[in-house]
C-alpha cells in the first residue's frame, strides 16, 4: 500500500490544461454553429459545464490524487448503485433509461461510470503485491472462482429477466436462479477455507469491466458499454497479458461477439453494422446517418465552406449533429486542413498524458494516466471513425466536443486528477 506522505511538488502542468481548453473551446465554437437553428443555445449551456468542470478540475490538482485510491472501490459501488437506479428511475429520452432529471440539469450516470473503472482497476493493479514478470494469465485476470461471478449472473437474470432469450426460457429461469445460488454458495465456502476474503481476493479485472458494462447495457447504451471495454482492456494490456493468454481471450471475445449477435443486440444495432458492410444497402434507412455524415465530410473538401455555412446542418439531413456527428459539422464548414489540426490537438493531448503516466511516482499514477489515454484514444478515434465511415454508428460522443454536461464533467474530473498526478510526479 503507496503511504501518503507529502511528495516533492511540480510545475502546475499548464500545458496539459491548456491543451484541453483550447479543444474544448474549439468544440464550443463548433457546437455554436451546429445547434444554431435549436431553441435553446447549447454552446453557452456547454460553456457553463466546461467552466464547473474547469473549476472541479482546479480543485482536484490541489488534492494528493493518492486519496483517490482510497477512495477507488466505494466510488466504483457507488457508482453502480447510481447505474443500478437510474434504471429504476431515470428519465427516458429516445426509448433509452440513461438520465436522472435533475430540474435544471441531466446527469448520465454512466459518464461517471468511466471515471470510476479507470480508478478501481487503478487501484487493484496497484494492491497487487507481486506483478508477474511474464504477464498476467487469464485465470489470473478472470479469477472464475470468486462469488462476484454468480452473484452478477443472478443480477443479470433479474436485470433482463423479460427480454430476450431469457424470456422465451419460460420457467427454465427459475432454475437459472438455483443454479446461480448454488454457485454462490459453493464460490463463497471456497473463498473462506483458502482464506480469500479481503475485496482484493474477491475482485477481478473483468468482473469489474463486466459490472457496470452490463447495467450500461441494459439502459441500453452499447457505445458507452464498448467504451468500458475499451478502457478496461487498454489497462490491462499496459499491465501486460501472457501471449497465449491473450490470444485465448481474443478467441473468446470473437465467440461472444457471434453470441451477442443473436442474443444481445436489438434489431436497430445490427442493422447499423450491416449498413456499414453493406453501404449504400438502405439509405434511407439504418444508413441515413452515416450517408449524411459523409456528405457533411465530402463537401468541407480542403478548406470547408466557413463558419455556418454548413448546409447538412442549415436543412437539417445531419441527425445528431450536436452530439455523435458533431464533428462532420466541423468538417464541413473548416474542412480536411481544420479536421487535422482538431487530430493534431487529440495527438497532441495524448502524448502529455502518455508522458505524464510514465512519469508518475506510483504506480496506482501511472495507470490512471493509461485509463484517461484511453478513454480519450478509443472515444475520438471510434467517433471519428463513425463519422467518416470507417466504423460502424455506435453512439459514442467525442471527448469535449458532443454536447452533454454528464460527458464534460466527467472528462473534466479525469484531466483534474491527471494534473494532480503531474504535480506530485516523481523528478527527473
Amino acid at each position: 500500500m503507496n503511504q501518503l506522505a507529502s511528495p516533492t511538488r511540480s510545475p502546475f502542468q499548464w500545458w496539459l490544461l491548456g491543451t484541453v481548453l483550447l479543444l474544448a473551446g474549439l468544440g464550443l465554437l463548433n457546437l455554436s454553429s451546429a445547434a444554431r437553428d435549436l431553441e435553446r443555445n447549447l454552446a453557452i449551456v456547454q460553456a457553463i459545464y466546461l467552466g464547473v468542470g474547469t473549476l472541479l478540475a482546479l480543485v482536484l490538482a490541489a488534492f494528493d490524487y493518492r486519496w483517490f485510491e482510497k477512495l477507488a472501490y466505494p466510488l466504483f459501488v457507488l457508482t453502480l448503485v447510481m447505474l443500478l437506479s437510474v434504471l429504476v428511475f431515470g428519465r427516458v429520452v429516445s426509448g433509452a433509461r440513461r438520465w436522472f432529471h435533475l430540474g435544471f440539469f441531466n446527469f448520465q450516470p454512466s459518464e461517471l461510470a468511466k471515471i470510476a473503472l479507470i480508478l478501481a482497476l487503478a487501484k487493484y493493479f496497484s494492491d497487487e503485491s507481486e506483478v508477474p514478470e511474464r504477464g498476467y494469465s487469464l485465470w489470473q485476470l478472470v479469477k472464475p472462482a470468486t462469488p462476484l461471478y454468480p452473484l452478477g449472473a443472478l443480477g443479470a437474470l433479474v436485470l433482463y429477466w423479460e427480454k430476450e432469450p431469457l424470456a422465451a426460457l419460460g420457467g427454465l429461469r427459475i432454475a437459472l436462479i438455483g443454479i446461480c445460488l448454488a454457485w454462490a454458495a459453493l464460490s463463497v465456502l471456497w473463498a473462506f477455507r483458502r482464506g480469500h476474503t479481503t475485496w482484493h481476493d474477491l475482485l477481478s479485472p473483468v468482473i469489474l469491466i463486466i459490472l457496470p458494462a452490463l447495467l450500461v447495457m441494459r439502459q441500453p447504451d452499447l457505445g458507452t458499454a464498448l467504451s468500458l471495454f475499451a478502457i478496461g482492456g487498454t489497462m490491462i494490456l499496459f499491465m501486460k497479458v501472457r501471449p497465449r493468454s491473450f490470444l485465448i481471450a481474443v478467441a473468446g471475445l470473437t465467440a461472444a461477439s457471434i453470441a451477442s449477435w443473436y442474443l444481445v443486440l436489438k434489431p436497430y444495432q445490427k442493422d447499423r453494422i450491416l449498413s456499414f458492410l453493406s453501404p449504400g444497402s438502405d439509405n434511407m434507412g439504418t444508413g441515413y446517418h452515416a450517408l449524411q455524415s459523409l456528405i457533411a465530410v465530402g463537401s468541407g473538401q480542403a478548406w470547408g465552406k466557413g463558419y455556418g455555412q454548413s448546409t447538412q446542418t442549415a436543412f437539417h439531413f445531419l441527425p445528431e449533429q450536436h452530439t455523435d456527428f458533431v464533428f462532420s459539422v466541423w468538417a464541413e464548414e473548416r474542412g480536411f486542413v481544420g479536421c487535422l489540426v482538431v487530430v493534431a490537438l487529440f495527438l497532441a493531448l495524448l502524448v502529455q498524458v502518455i508522458n505524464l503516466a510514465s512519469s508518475a511516482r506510483d504506480r496506482f499514477g501511472a495507470l490512471v494516466g493509461v485509463g484517461m489515454a484511453g478513454l480519450i484514444f478509443w472515444q475520438a478515434f471510434i467517433n471519428i471513425g463513425m463519422v467518416i465511415g470507417a466504423l460502424p454508428v455506435v453512439g459514442i460522443t467525442l471527448p469535449l466536443w458532443s454536447y452533454g454536461g454528464s460527458s464534460v464533467l466527467a472528462v473534466m474530473l479525469g484531466v483534474g486528477l491527471l494534473l494532480s498526478i503531474s504535480m506530485r510526479r516523481s523528478a527527473r
